[in-house]
């Protein structure tokens, strides 16, 4: 690979093949520590969407069908809410926490709490009358009859 003709000015970084200076150092171990202690280690102070979470998803077709499995454990049947439109599928629910009002210190926090909301857009046209949907061992398995052409 060609390497490209670099001036030297005055105040400016100059790129070598060595290791990186100190400082350089220093401020990546600082990001990555920002970083890391944005990665919901702790209760965030304050939340900018009232949708705090996504549950995974997963989307497969078979020759007759698509299915749409969501993975919310913890999540109460009677707070999921299952919405088809316009071959959008939409899933609303909230997952509370049922240790609300105690006080506690956590020292990792990965179990997010709170609504969530997702939107899958179907890859073929289904038959929106013969919607089928179970939930177990907090998976919800969603199977949308495709539609007869």
């Amino acid at each position: 690979m060609p390497k490209l003709p670099m001036k030297k000015m005055k105040n400016s970084i100059m790129l070598t093949d060595g290791p990186p200076p100190k400082w350089v150092i220093k401020i990546q171990r600082e990001m990555e520590w920002l970083i890391d202690g944005a990665g919901s280690r702790k209760p965030p102070a304050m939340r900018f969407s009232p949708h705090t979470w996504l549950p995974s998803i997963d989307v497969y077709e078979t020759d007759k069908q698509v299915v749409v499995l969501a993975e919310i454990a913890g999540v109460k049947l009677e707070e999921i809410n299952v919405l088809f439109e316009r071959n959008i599928l939409t899933i609303k629910g909230d997952r509370k926490d049922t240790k609300q009002g105690i006080r506690r210190t956590y020292y990792q926090m990965e179990i997010l709490w709170g609504p969530f909301e997702c939107e899958v857009t179907l890859p073929t046209t289904v038959n929106a009358e013969q919607i089928e949907a179970s939930y177990e061992n907090g998976i919800l398995e969603i199977v949308l009859p495709k539609q007869k052409e």
